[in-house]
C-alpha cells in the first residue's frame, strides 16, 4: 500500500512541475480528438442515466401498486445503466 501512494505522489509531482512547453510539446491531438466526440459521449452518458432515473421511478410505481416481482426486476435496470454510463465514460475517455 505504501508503494502505491508514493507512486500517486511521484505522479502528482510531476504533472505539477510541467511547463506549458512541456505540455505543448505533447500536442493537442488527443485533446482535439476527445472534444470532437464529447456530444455523442454525452448524449450516450445522457441517456443512459436518464434510463435509469426511469427505470428507479418505474421500480417505485410497481412497488406502490403491489407488483412486487416486477418492481425488482426493473428496479435492477438502475444499477446495470448507471454502470453502463460510467464503463463507456471511461473506454472513451482513454
Amino acid at each position: 500500500m505504501y508503494g502505491s501512494q508514493t507512486g500517486a505522489r511521484d505522479e502528482m509531482e510531476r504533472a505539477s512541475s510541467m511547463t506549458a512547453g512541456d505540455i505543448a510539446e505533447r500536442g493537442s491531438e488527443p485533446l482535439e480528438r476527445t472534444l470532437s466526440n464529447e456530444p455523442v459521449n454525452s448524449l450516450i452518458r445522457t441517456v443512459c442515466l436518464g434510463a435509469a432515473g426511469a427505470a428507479i421511478l418505474g421500480s417505485l410505481a410497481m412497488q406502490m401498486r403491489g407488483r412486487k416481482h416486477e418492481a425488482l426486476f426493473i428496479g435492477q435496470w438502475a444499477p446495470t445503466l448507471v454502470s453502463f454510463a460510467l464503463w463507456y465514460q471511461i473506454v472513451k475517455s482513454q
